[in-house]
């Protein structure tokens, strides 16, 4: 079992991200109206591509809203900006009796702090070099 001492609020660093979700409620580009890019003939193709890119910007901020997540210094490495915008979103759907959604979401913040901790451990060899090893969990 490992625990980590509570820091008082004063000394924790934070940062906040806005992280854009992506949940399958909201993959409407689908249902978007059909877009037109008007490209000039006589105009580059920088100002061209930035009037294409602004278009394919607005539309991605319109269907996948912005959300801000804070990231304390406390919180463990594996908790990242949508780590913990999942896990709250699991806490949402528990608190409204969505249980199996629920279950369904916790299966996936599972699956990302798992490949988080892998990748983060994986150059490690204990056999070689225990007390890095051990300063790293």
């Amino acid at each position: 079992m490992i625990t980590r001492r509570a820091t008082s609020p004063i000394e924790q660093d934070s940062g906040t991200e806005g992280i854009q979700t992506s949940l399958p409620s909201q993959h409407a580009l689908q249902h978007a109206p059909a877009v037109t890019f008007d490209f000039h003939d006589g105009t580059s193709i920088q100002s061209n591509f930035d009037v294409m890119y602004t278009i394919i910007r607005k539309l991605l901020d319109r269907f996948y809203l912005e959300c801000q997540v804070t990231v304390m210094s406390a919180d463990p490495r594996y908790i990242t900006p949508a780590v913990k915008a999942m896990l709250r979103h699991k806490n949402r759907l528990m608190r409204t009796g969505r249980i199996d959604e629920a279950d369904a979401l916790a299966l996936r913040v599972r699956k990302v702090i798992t490949r988080h901790n892998t990748k983060w451990l994986r150059d490690i060899d204990a056999k070689k070099n225990a007390k890095d090893a051990w300063a790293k969990i």
